[in-house]
Protein backbone atom coordinates (compact mmCIF):
# COMPACT_ATOMS: atom_id res chain seq x y z
CA UNK A 1 0.00 0.00 0.00
CA UNK A 2 3.41 2.40 0.59
CA UNK A 3 4.29 3.69 -2.93
CA UNK A 4 7.48 1.76 -4.17
CA UNK A 5 9.98 4.47 -3.36
CA UNK A 6 9.12 4.33 0.69
CA UNK A 7 8.80 -0.02 0.38
CA UNK A 8 12.44 0.76 -1.16
CA UNK A 9 13.62 2.69 1.66
CA UNK A 10 12.52 0.20 3.89
CA UNK A 11 14.35 -2.66 2.19
CA UNK A 12 17.54 -0.67 1.61
CA UNK A 13 17.33 0.38 5.89
CA UNK A 14 16.71 -3.38 7.03
CA UNK A 15 19.55 -4.55 4.78
CA UNK A 16 21.94 -1.83 4.89
CA UNK A 17 23.24 -1.67 1.76
CA UNK A 18 22.03 -1.16 -1.84
CA UNK A 19 23.64 -4.38 -3.04
CA UNK A 20 21.62 -6.66 -0.55
CA UNK A 21 18.62 -4.61 -1.21
CA UNK A 22 18.59 -4.76 -4.83
CA UNK A 23 19.11 -8.71 -4.50
CA UNK A 24 16.15 -8.66 -2.19
CA UNK A 25 13.77 -6.90 -4.58
CA UNK A 26 15.13 -8.34 -7.77
CA UNK A 27 16.08 -5.19 -8.80
CA UNK A 28 19.68 -3.56 -10.23
CA UNK A 29 21.83 -1.84 -7.87
CA UNK A 30 21.44 1.18 -10.09
CA UNK A 31 17.38 1.44 -9.43
CA UNK A 32 17.15 1.55 -6.16
CA UNK A 33 20.14 3.84 -5.42
CA UNK A 34 17.97 5.85 -8.08
CA UNK A 35 15.03 5.65 -6.09
CA UNK A 36 16.64 6.35 -3.14
CA UNK A 37 18.02 9.36 -4.57
CA UNK A 38 14.59 10.18 -5.84
CA UNK A 39 12.78 9.40 -2.70
CA UNK A 40 15.60 12.04 -0.80
CA UNK A 41 15.35 14.41 -3.80
CA UNK A 42 11.07 14.87 -3.32
CA UNK A 43 11.34 14.73 0.71
CA UNK A 44 14.34 17.54 0.63
CA UNK A 45 16.43 15.62 3.23
CA UNK A 46 19.48 12.86 2.83
CA UNK A 47 18.23 9.66 4.52
CA UNK A 48 21.37 7.84 4.25
CA UNK A 49 25.03 8.27 5.43
CA UNK A 50 26.91 6.39 2.20
CA UNK A 51 30.09 4.74 2.74
CA UNK A 52 31.85 1.75 1.30
CA UNK A 53 30.79 -0.51 3.93
CA UNK A 54 26.92 0.41 3.30
CA UNK A 55 24.60 2.29 3.64
CA UNK A 56 23.26 4.53 7.34
CA UNK A 57 20.26 6.15 8.36
CA UNK A 58 20.35 9.46 9.12
CA UNK A 59 17.96 11.17 11.99
CA UNK A 60 15.61 12.10 9.59
CA UNK A 61 16.17 8.42 7.57
CA UNK A 62 15.52 6.91 11.10
CA UNK A 63 12.03 8.99 11.73
CA UNK A 64 11.10 7.86 8.30
CA UNK A 65 11.52 4.45 8.90
CA UNK A 66 9.61 4.51 12.22
CA UNK A 67 6.80 6.36 10.91
CA UNK A 68 6.33 3.95 8.00
CA UNK A 69 6.98 0.88 9.73
CA UNK A 70 3.57 2.04 11.87
CA UNK A 71 2.07 3.19 8.79
CA UNK A 72 2.71 -0.58 7.51
CA UNK A 73 1.60 -2.43 10.19
CA UNK A 74 -1.67 -0.16 10.78
CA UNK A 75 -2.54 -0.69 7.17
CA UNK A 76 -2.04 -5.05 7.59
CA UNK A 77 -4.14 -4.64 10.93
CA UNK A 78 -6.87 -2.65 9.08
CA UNK A 79 -6.89 -5.05 5.38
CA UNK A 80 -6.78 -7.95 8.45
CA UNK A 81 -9.68 -6.99 9.85
CA UNK A 82 -11.84 -6.05 6.94
CA UNK A 83 -10.83 -9.24 5.82
CA UNK A 84 -12.55 -10.83 8.37
CA UNK A 85 -15.44 -8.45 8.34
CA UNK A 86 -17.20 -10.90 5.95
CA UNK A 87 -16.71 -14.13 8.06
CA UNK A 88 -18.58 -12.76 11.27
CA UNK A 89 -15.60 -13.54 13.46
CA UNK A 90 -13.43 -10.95 15.32
CA UNK A 91 -9.41 -11.58 14.24
CA UNK A 92 -6.92 -11.32 17.34
CA UNK A 93 -2.90 -11.62 17.45
CA UNK A 94 -2.07 -13.00 20.44
CA UNK A 95 1.60 -13.10 22.43
CA UNK A 96 2.70 -16.49 23.72
CA UNK A 97 6.20 -17.43 25.39
CA UNK A 98 7.25 -20.72 26.65
CA UNK A 99 6.53 -18.99 30.51
CA UNK A 100 3.42 -17.07 29.18
CA UNK A 101 2.05 -19.45 26.74
CA UNK A 102 -1.84 -18.22 25.16
CA UNK A 103 -3.19 -21.28 25.98
CA UNK A 104 -3.49 -20.05 29.84
CA UNK A 105 -5.91 -17.87 28.72
CA UNK A 106 -8.44 -20.32 26.84
CA UNK A 107 -7.73 -23.10 29.33
CA UNK A 108 -9.22 -20.72 31.89
CA UNK A 109 -11.93 -19.35 29.48
CA UNK A 110 -13.05 -22.70 28.72
CA UNK A 111 -13.16 -24.28 32.14
CA UNK A 112 -15.80 -21.57 32.73
CA UNK A 113 -17.78 -22.66 29.03
CA UNK A 114 -16.60 -19.43 28.03
CA UNK A 115 -16.83 -20.56 23.88
CA UNK A 116 -14.76 -18.52 21.76
CA UNK A 117 -15.84 -19.59 18.40
CA UNK A 118 -16.74 -16.01 17.23
CA UNK A 119 -13.43 -15.14 16.99
CA UNK A 120 -10.37 -16.28 15.65
CA UNK A 121 -6.76 -16.08 16.79
CA UNK A 122 -3.19 -16.03 14.86
CA UNK A 123 0.04 -16.58 18.21
CA UNK A 124 2.83 -14.19 17.61
CA UNK A 125 5.57 -16.06 20.02
CA UNK A 126 7.67 -13.63 21.73
CA UNK A 127 11.00 -14.15 23.43
CA UNK A 128 11.42 -15.35 27.32
CA UNK A 129 12.33 -12.62 29.89
CA UNK A 130 11.83 -9.73 31.17
CA UNK A 131 13.20 -8.38 27.98
CA UNK A 132 11.20 -10.09 25.67
CA UNK A 133 8.14 -8.97 27.33
CA UNK A 134 8.99 -5.64 27.07
CA UNK A 135 9.35 -5.50 23.65
CA UNK A 136 6.48 -7.54 23.33
CA UNK A 137 4.26 -5.01 24.90
CA UNK A 138 6.17 -2.04 22.71
CA UNK A 139 4.17 -3.96 20.13
CA UNK A 140 0.75 -3.68 21.28
CA UNK A 141 -1.74 -3.01 18.62
CA UNK A 142 0.90 -3.58 16.38
CA UNK A 143 2.37 -6.77 15.90
CA UNK A 144 0.29 -8.45 18.86
CA UNK A 145 -3.60 -7.39 20.15
CA UNK A 146 -3.19 -8.96 23.76
CA UNK A 147 -0.81 -10.88 25.90
CA UNK A 148 -1.80 -13.36 28.61
CA UNK A 149 0.50 -12.80 31.27
CA UNK A 150 0.95 -12.08 35.19
CA UNK A 151 1.62 -8.30 36.03
CA UNK A 152 3.00 -6.64 38.65
CA UNK A 153 0.69 -3.96 39.89
CA UNK A 154 3.44 -1.50 40.48
CA UNK A 155 4.65 -1.77 36.91
CA UNK A 156 3.50 1.06 34.69
CA UNK A 157 2.64 0.05 31.30
CA UNK A 158 2.77 2.91 28.79
CA UNK A 159 0.07 2.69 26.15
CA UNK A 160 -1.52 -0.37 27.62
CA UNK A 161 -4.64 -1.21 29.46
CA UNK A 162 -5.02 -4.13 31.68
CA UNK A 163 -7.60 -6.60 32.22
CA UNK A 164 -7.49 -8.69 35.99
CA UNK A 165 -8.48 -12.10 35.66
CA UNK A 166 -7.60 -14.16 38.76
CA UNK A 167 -4.97 -14.57 41.43
CA UNK A 168 -2.80 -17.33 41.22
CA UNK A 169 -0.73 -19.30 44.00
CA UNK A 170 3.14 -18.66 44.04
CA UNK A 171 4.70 -22.34 44.56
CA UNK A 172 8.11 -23.33 44.60
CA UNK A 173 10.33 -25.49 42.02
CA UNK A 174 13.17 -27.46 43.42
CA UNK A 175 15.29 -30.16 41.73
CA UNK A 176 13.62 -33.76 41.64
CA UNK A 177 15.80 -35.25 43.66
CA UNK A 178 16.08 -32.21 46.74
CA UNK A 179 14.85 -33.60 49.98
CA UNK A 180 11.61 -31.58 49.81
CA UNK A 181 10.45 -33.23 46.46
CA UNK A 182 9.04 -35.58 48.36
CA UNK A 183 6.50 -33.29 50.49
CA UNK A 184 2.92 -32.44 49.13
CA UNK A 185 3.11 -28.91 50.65
CA UNK A 186 5.70 -26.77 52.21
CA UNK A 187 5.74 -24.44 54.65
CA UNK A 188 8.22 -22.26 56.46
CA UNK A 189 9.98 -24.40 58.38
CA UNK A 190 10.81 -26.27 55.96
CA UNK A 191 12.72 -24.19 54.21
CA UNK A 192 15.76 -23.14 57.38
CA UNK A 193 19.04 -23.53 56.07
CA UNK A 194 17.71 -23.68 52.27
CA UNK A 195 18.49 -20.98 49.05
CA UNK A 196 15.60 -19.60 47.75
CA UNK A 197 16.24 -17.44 44.38
CA UNK A 198 14.47 -13.98 44.21
CA UNK A 199 14.32 -11.48 41.61
CA UNK A 200 16.24 -8.30 42.84
CA UNK A 201 14.72 -5.94 45.27
CA UNK A 202 12.55 -3.13 43.86
CA UNK A 203 12.17 -5.11 40.40
CA UNK A 204 8.60 -6.94 41.44
CA UNK A 205 6.24 -6.53 44.55
CA UNK A 206 5.55 -10.26 45.01
CA UNK A 207 9.48 -11.20 45.75
CA UNK A 208 9.49 -7.77 47.78
CA UNK A 209 7.20 -9.15 50.03
CA UNK A 210 8.85 -12.68 50.32
CA UNK A 211 12.60 -11.03 50.75
CA UNK A 212 10.71 -8.62 53.59
CA UNK A 213 9.14 -11.69 55.41
CA UNK A 214 12.21 -13.95 55.45
CA UNK A 215 14.36 -10.89 56.77
CA UNK A 216 12.15 -9.89 59.04
CA UNK A 217 10.91 -13.74 60.34
CA UNK A 218 12.94 -16.44 58.38
CA UNK A 219 16.85 -15.51 58.86
CA UNK A 220 18.07 -18.96 57.77
CA UNK A 221 16.73 -19.19 54.78
CA UNK A 222 19.27 -17.71 52.52
CA UNK A 223 18.24 -15.68 49.66
CA UNK A 224 19.73 -15.43 46.09
CA UNK A 225 19.37 -12.35 44.01
CA UNK A 226 18.93 -13.31 39.97
CA UNK A 227 18.26 -10.36 37.25
CA UNK A 228 15.95 -11.92 35.49
CA UNK A 229 13.27 -14.33 36.61
CA UNK A 230 11.75 -14.92 33.81
CA UNK A 231 14.57 -16.11 31.96
CA UNK A 232 15.30 -20.15 31.64
CA UNK A 233 18.66 -19.63 32.52
CA UNK A 234 17.04 -18.48 35.93
CA UNK A 235 15.43 -22.30 35.98
CA UNK A 236 18.76 -23.48 35.11
CA UNK A 237 20.25 -21.78 37.98
CA UNK A 238 17.84 -23.43 40.34
CA UNK A 239 18.45 -27.01 39.44
CA UNK A 240 22.41 -26.92 39.48
CA UNK A 241 22.76 -24.87 42.39
CA UNK A 242 20.47 -27.65 44.11
CA UNK A 243 18.15 -24.72 45.37
CA UNK A 244 14.53 -23.12 45.27
CA UNK A 245 13.02 -20.79 43.04
CA UNK A 246 8.94 -19.22 43.26
CA UNK A 247 7.25 -20.55 40.48
CA UNK A 248 3.60 -20.52 39.13
CA UNK A 249 1.34 -23.67 38.73
CA UNK A 250 1.06 -23.52 34.74
CA UNK A 251 5.59 -23.84 34.99
CA UNK A 252 5.00 -27.00 36.27
CA UNK A 253 6.66 -29.22 33.61
CA UNK A 254 8.52 -25.98 32.20
CA UNK A 255 11.76 -27.73 33.21
CA UNK A 256 12.40 -32.00 33.23
CA UNK A 257 14.91 -31.50 36.30
CA UNK A 258 12.57 -29.96 38.36
CA UNK A 259 9.49 -30.09 40.36
CA UNK A 260 6.74 -27.50 42.39
CA UNK A 261 5.41 -28.14 45.56
CA UNK A 262 2.21 -25.36 47.06
CA UNK A 263 3.65 -23.60 49.94
CA UNK A 264 1.84 -22.38 53.20
CA UNK A 265 1.47 -18.50 52.25
CA UNK A 266 -0.84 -15.94 50.76
CA UNK A 267 1.43 -15.17 48.32
CA UNK A 268 -0.45 -14.76 44.45
CA UNK A 269 0.30 -13.33 40.80
CA UNK A 270 -2.41 -11.31 39.25
CA UNK A 271 -2.74 -13.25 35.96
CA UNK A 272 -4.19 -10.38 33.38
CA UNK A 273 -4.80 -9.48 29.85
CA UNK A 274 -2.39 -6.77 28.78
CA UNK A 275 -3.61 -4.83 25.48
CA UNK A 276 -3.35 -0.97 23.86
CA UNK A 277 -4.72 1.86 25.53
CA UNK A 278 -6.63 2.43 21.60
CA UNK A 279 -7.11 -1.14 21.25
CA UNK A 280 -9.05 -2.32 17.45
CA UNK A 281 -12.20 -2.83 17.17
CA UNK A 282 -11.56 -6.69 17.11
CA UNK A 283 -9.47 -6.34 20.31
CA UNK A 284 -12.13 -4.68 22.15
CA UNK A 285 -14.57 -7.19 21.84
CA UNK A 286 -12.97 -9.34 22.97
CA UNK A 287 -12.17 -8.03 25.76
CA UNK A 288 -15.73 -6.80 26.24
CA UNK A 289 -16.65 -10.46 25.43
CA UNK A 290 -13.98 -11.91 28.09
CA UNK A 291 -15.30 -8.97 30.86
CA UNK A 292 -18.80 -10.28 30.60
CA UNK A 293 -18.57 -13.74 30.81
CA UNK A 294 -15.84 -13.39 33.72
CA UNK A 295 -17.97 -11.50 35.81
CA UNK A 296 -20.76 -14.04 35.00
CA UNK A 297 -18.93 -16.75 35.82
CA UNK A 298 -18.34 -14.67 39.04
CA UNK A 299 -21.59 -14.26 40.06
CA UNK A 300 -22.25 -17.55 39.31
CA UNK A 301 -19.62 -19.22 41.97
CA UNK A 302 -16.92 -20.08 39.03
CA UNK A 303 -14.13 -17.87 40.01
CA UNK A 304 -10.78 -18.94 40.81
CA UNK A 305 -10.52 -18.53 45.24
CA UNK A 306 -7.14 -17.88 45.89
CA UNK A 307 -5.31 -20.55 47.67
CA UNK A 308 -2.44 -20.56 50.06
Amino acid sequence: MLDSQIETFLVVAECGSFSSASERLFLSKVSVMKRIDNLEHRLGVTLFERSTQGVKLTLAGRILANGARTVTRQINNLLDEVSHAGTGTSHLKIGTSMLFPSQSLFQYLWKRNINTDSFSFEVTPYETGMKGMSKALSSIGDDIDIVAAFHDPTEKLNNCQVLPLFDEPVHLAMPRSHRLASKNNLQWKDLDDESLILAKRGMLETPDRIRDEIEKNHPHVNIIDVADPFEMSTFNLCSEMKCLMGVMPMWENIHPSLVSRPMDWEYTEKCVIIYSSHPSPATQNFVDFVKSNVNKGEKMGLGNKNRK
